[in-house]
């Protein structure tokens, strides 16, 4: 399975805010899956091959 992370990791690691991480899920250029309700997870493999890293 592939690691899942959240919003804010994501975004302290590429040094955006919360904000920047959120709006790129919700224009489709980020992918991340609901759980328990509200709360995000993005798929650590996809968000370093978006990035770059």
């Amino acid at each position: 399975m592939n690691e899942l992370v959240t919003v804010r990791q994501v975004a302290e690691c590429v040094q955006l805010s919360r904000a920047t991480i959120y709006n790129l899920v919700k224009d489709g250029k980020l992918r991340a899956v609901r759980v328990r309700g509200r709360t995000i997870r993005l798929n650590r493999d996809e968000v370093c091959a978006y990035f770059g890293l």
